[in-house]
Parts: structure tokens; C-alpha cells; sequence
């Protein structure tokens, strides 16, 4: 639009970044260099940081386009990735390879496939990505993998991310730091001083054929470091936009209030901000401003307000000589004597009591205060609180879930029940032999009483109890399959001789106590 205006080749500021845009400051150039030794001797990934607008994005596009030649150069900008699919076929893409209909299998192996070194001498790749911060951390890994190729003992990936300083923040998460320690270069990009702020603007003049000096004001230049604070991108923005109002109002050359007027359109403020030097304007005299030292704060009257569609250049001008006279009436102001009144000391006051004081009131009045001790105070009973849910926490706990814990509480509980039925056994065991014992003591009594009709007694006349022989004791033996298939109530005993301990557990029959008891009752 104005490049004919001023007989520019093209534009000068352009809005996106470019190979041809790049200007080597020190901090970038530096930057660059580095990159180049890391890619050219394969010491590992790189990283650009940096502030928004400092010129990332154009220092990726001009080591793209010095690399290029050399190897095979893939740059991911201005895409939002979210999956390892869409990574692979934009990588794919770059390279121009078929992406399409393709799984991530089948993507990353024809990746690999194209990253095999051949006997022509295949180029090795070199990953670019921008915008690097925006990256999940599952991409930011699949990027490691990637870089990590290396086939017949040489690198085959060579990577540069760059990104804000949020791109540091994310690869020193404990889920990257495998990749954090595999960064070999670590670039930092800045804003412009005031110094370099020039050089750029020359810079980008200079390529389009123009010349700084015959289009700028030293005092432009100033007013865009002031306005931008040295950010690239924003000095392209408000250089564009200056060049065009200058063009539109039909100046060829620029000074600060150019510069200023775009800043404001561009950031939508009322007016420009610069200073108009005070030399320029009509200061009222002395005697107009009176000698009076009040100085008044506040809204301007109505009447000395700017006229409805007047300028922003008048409004300005309105507005600096109205503060003009505003620094007259300090300065008049000042240099008048002021009598300082200073304060009294606290000392120094003399005291009078409320009874001197003609207005104070006759009434006398007794103050009162009932200080109470704050520990004297008795306290409530602590109240014990039981916790009704403590066992059932405890019980459940103790609950196991899995298969194996069922099983082995279920042979705990089945031996419990039978060291249970155990205990049992031999407590009726131990009461039998106890009502025995006292049974025998019985007996013994009776038997001292009728030991001499015990033997008269004849043993075959008594027809209650004859003389039987002692039945044999036999041991069977049952086998397990015949009881049910729950056996947990039964109760194995294995002994070496069952015979010897069934007749130690079987007391054997008195006969001769019984007969001497059937007798004495026969004989009452």
C-alpha cells in the first residue's frame, strides 16, 4: 500500500516471521551458531526460550533455510497437535510421503523405513518445532523417541524445539526427565535495547532499499523503543503502521508525534502520548496567573474544553498549555514563604483537669471497672465420646478380598473348630472321670460294710448280672470318601496304636463292686 508511496522493492515490516526478515542481533546470532555446531557434530536435542515476540519463530525459519541444502528438514509451525498420529503424519507430510489411511504403526515405520541410511548418502533429518511449550507431555516424548533413531552407529534425527519459557517449565517435569538430560544446547532470546532497536529498523529499511536517515527522525527512533521496549514483533507492528499514515497523510519523513499517533491507533487510545516541548508553546504571562498561591486540583472548567471535532494534535496542545500553567502556579507558588506551623510536643501541653474547663459539665461521674480473671472460671466435665464405628473399621480392615486370602481363612476357621471340639472332647473326658472317681469313693464305703457277706456270696445265683466273658475290642477303620464332601466339623486323629489307646481311654467294668452293691440291696 505504501511501498510505491516511499519507492520501496516491497514491504519492509512484515507480520509473519521469515528466512529473509531475519536480522542477526547478537543475542539471535548466537543463538544460530549454536543450533549449527549441535546439528553438524549430532550432540543432541536443542532448545530455543524465550520471551513472546523476540524472534523465535524467525530464527527457526532461517536455520531451516541454511540447513536445507544439507538435510532433510522438517518444520512443524502453526499446527495443533494432539495425538501421535497426527505428529507422524505431519512429519510424513513435510517429507513428502504418504500419510494417509495409515496407522501409527504403519506411519512410524515408514518413517524408520525412510530414515535408513542408503549407499547414495541419504541425508540425515532435522526436526524444527515451533511453539514447542503447546506440545502435551505425551508428544513432548514421542519427540524424544523420534531423535533418539540411530541407525548403522549415526544419529538419524536431529531436534530443535523452541517455545516460551513455559517449554523450560514442562521439560523439567519428573515424566521428561529422561529428555531433559538428554538436551545438549540450551538458547535464550531477549528483547532489543535501544541500540539494537535501531539496527533493526536500518536493517529491515536497508533490505527494501531505503535508508534510515532519510526517512527517520532520531527522536522516531527513540519513540518506537519507548512504545515497543525493544520486542520485534511489536516494532514491526507499529513501524508498518506509521509507514501507512504517513503515506495516507502524505509525509516522507517521520518524527516522534508519527510514531506516537500509530502507537495509539493501534493500541485504540484516546491520544498520542508524546511531550510537546514547552518552548513551543504560549505560556501565560505572571500577572494573568495572579498573585495568589492557591492552587486548585480537579476537572477543567466546561467553558476551556476542546471543541466538538477538533484534532487530536489540538486536544493536545489544549490540554499541555493548560498543565504549562498549572508548573507556573507551583512555581509561583514555591517560591513564597510559608509559615510552617509546627506541631506541639505531647510535654509541652499543660493539663487541666475537667473541673477548669468553664464547659464542662458540673455532674461528677464515678467510673466503674469490673476486672475478672480470665482462669478463675471453672470448666466443664470433659465429655467421653465413644466411637460406635471404630470396630466395624477395625473388622473391615481386616477383610480380605482376593482368592487366595478367602482360602487360607477358611483352613484357619476349619482348624479353629477342630482344636475347639478338641478342647470339648477332653473336658467331658475330664468330667467323666470325675464323677468315676467319686462313684469309686461310694462304692469303697458300702464295700468295708459288707465284706463278710461278700463271701458267702455266690456268684453264680445272681440272676442280674452272670458271669459273661468280656467282649473283644475290635478297631475299624472308615474311609474318607464315605463322609460328605464338607468336612469342616470333622476332627482326624492319627495315632500310632489305636488299639493301646482305646483301652486307655475305655475304663474297664468292676464286676466284683457291682455284685457287692446288687447284694446289699438284695439283703435290705
Amino acid at each position: 500500500m505504501y511501498e510505491g508511496y516511499f519507492g520501496f522493492t516491497k514491504r519492509p515490516f512484515q507480520a509473519v516471521p521469515s528466512a529473509d526478515c531475519y536480522v542477526p542481533t547478537p543475542c539471535l546470532e548466537q543463538a544460530r551458531q549454536t543450533l549449527h555446531r549441535s546439528i553438524e557434530r549430532a550432540e543432541g536435542p536443542a532448545i530455543v526460550v524465550g520471551p513472546t515476540g523476540t524472534g523465535k519463530s524467525a530464527l527457526c525459519h532461517r536455520l531451516a533455510a541454511d540447513l536445507r541444502g544439507q538435510y532433510s528438514v522438517v518444520q512443524l509451525a502453526g499446527t495443533h497437535l494432539s495425538t501421535r498420529r497426527a505428529l507422524l503424519q505431519n512429519i510424513l507430510f513435510e517429507l513428502k510421503l504418504p500419510y494417509r489411511h495409515m496407522d501409527e504403526g504403519e506411519l512410524r515405520l515408514t518413517l524408520v523405513d525412510f530414515l535408513e541410511p542408503s549407499e547414495s548418502g541419504k541425508p540425515a533429518m532435522v526436526l524444527i518445532v515451533d511453539e514447542a511449550h503447546t506440545l502435551p507431555l505425551r508428544l513432548l516424548d514421542e519427540v524424544r523417541l523420534i531423535s533418539g533413531i540411530v541407525r548403522a552407529g549415526e544419529q538419524r534425527v536431529h531436534l530443535v524445539m523452541a517455545g516460551s519459557t513455559l517449554l523450560e517449565e514442562r521439560l523439567a517435569s519428573p515424566k521428561l526427565d529422561s529428555f531433559n538430560q538428554r538436551l545438549a544446547a540450551r538458547c535464550f532470546t531477549q528483547s532489543l535495547n535501544r541500540e539494537e532497536t535501531r539496527e533493526y529498523v536500518a536493517s529491515q529499511l536497508g533490505r527494501v532499499g531505503a535508508n534510515i536517515d532519510h526517512l527517520l527522525a532520531p527522536e522516531a527512533i527513540r519513540a518506537i523503543y519507548s512504545a515497543t521496549d525493544g520486542i520485534v514483533r511489536l516494532i514491526n507492528q507499529v513501524c508498518d503502521h506509521a509507514l501507512m499514515l504517513a503515506a495516507v497523510g502524505g509525509h516522507r519523513y517521520l518524527y516522534a508525534n508519527a510514531i506516537e499517533e500509530a502507537w495509539a491507533d493501534l493500541q485504540q487510545l484516546p491520544a498520542p502520548w508524546h511531550e510537546v516541548s514547552k518552548a513551543s508553546l504560549v505560556l501565560p504571562a505572571a500577572s494573568e496567573v495572579g498573585a495568589s498561591s492557591m492552587i486548585e486540583f480537579g476537572t477543567l472548567p466546561d467553558e476551556d474544553a476542546p471543541a466538538a471535532g477538533a484534532s487530536s494534535i489540538e486536544v493536545a496542545k489544549t490540554l499541555d498549555i493548560k498543565l504549562a500553567s498549572i508548573d507556573e502556579q507551583l512555581a509561583l507558588a514555591t517560591n513564597e514563604e510559608i509559615d510552617v506551623v509546627e506541631p506541639e510536643e505531647p510535654a509541652a501541653r499543660e493539663f487541666s483537669p475537667a473541673a477548669a474547663v468553664e464547659s464542662a459539665p458540673k455532674t461528677e461521674v464515678e467510673l466503674f471497672f469490673s476486672v475478672t480473671d480470665p482462669f478463675g472460671s471453672g470448666f466443664d466435665d470433659e465429655e467421653v465420646v465413644v466411637d460406635r464405628y471404630a470396630t466395624l473399621q477395625s473388622q473391615a480392615a481386616q477383610s480380605v478380598s482376593s482368592y487366595e486370602g478367602r482360602e487360607i481363612g477358611q483352613a484357619l476357621a476349619r482348624a479353629l473348630r477342630q482344636v475347639e471340639a478338641m478342647e470339648a472332647a477332653d473336658r467331658i473326658e475330664a468330667e467323666a472321670e470325675l464323677e468315676e472317681s467319686s462313684s469309686d469313693e461310694e462304692l469303697q464305703s458300702i464295700s468295708f460294710a459288707q465284706d463278710r457277706a461278700d463271701l458267702d456270696f455266690d456268684p453264680s445265683s445272681d440272676p442280674v448280672m452272670p458271669d459273661m466273658p468280656e467282649p473283644k475290642r475290635e478297631h475299624q477303620t472308615l474311609p474318607l470318601d464315605r463322609f460328605a464332601a464338607d468336612d469342616r466339623d470333622m476332627i482326624v486323629i492319627d495315632e500310632q496304636s489305636p488299639a493301646a489307646t482305646l483301652g486307655a481311654l475305655t475304663p474297664r467294668a468292676r464286676r466284683q463292686e457291682y455284685r457287692r452293691l446288687f447284694s446289699s440291696l438284695r439283703s435290705r
